[in-house]
């Protein structure tokens, strides 16, 4: 998703420009790639409310390779959109402490709970993390000294 430009001359104010919503089973998921050992640090959500009696969550899974968990669901983490504000609205969480990304065993999912309807009360516009990638030195842990 994308942020969107609902301009204001569609017919009925609900042009979606690039925004999401869902129509039938209300939930989208994408998954999310970024290198192993990067450190998560927050979710950016970007939303657009057309009612303001709305809210709705964006959750960060983690599930096994095997599509398995123990226990069942990891959210690593989620953010709440807020009710009472039309437009173009964003609501951010911030990771205390960071997440440590795990690609070697866990895959990572967006999983976005919105509204079950076709009047398009609320739309996901953008979707946004924080992150500290990895780092990786060729000499170890220290640079080597160079003598003349």
């Amino acid at each position: 998703p994308t942020n969107a430009d609902h301009g204001q001359n569609c017919p009925g104010g609900k042009c979606s420009g690039g925004c999401i919503h869902p129509t039938t089973t209300g939930k989208w998921r994408n998954d999310l790639n970024l290198p192993s050992g990067s450190r998560i640090s927050s979710l950016w959500f970007g939303y657009y409310n057309y009612s303001n009696s709305t809210a709705t969550t964006l959750r960060l899974m983690r599930y096994d390779q095997r599509g398995q968990m123990n226990p069942p669901e990891v959210e690593v983490a989620h953010v709440t959109t807020n009710t009472g504000a039309l437009g173009f609205q964003v609501a951010t969480v911030s990771l205390n402490p960071n997440h440590y990304v795990d690609t070697a065993y866990y895959a990572y999912v967006f999983q976005w709970d919105g509204p079950v309807d076709t009047s398009h009360v609320q739309e996901l516009c953008t979707v946004q993390v924080g992150y500290y990638p990895v780092i990786y030195n060729p000499f170890g842990v220290a640079l080597p000294v160079i003598q003349k």
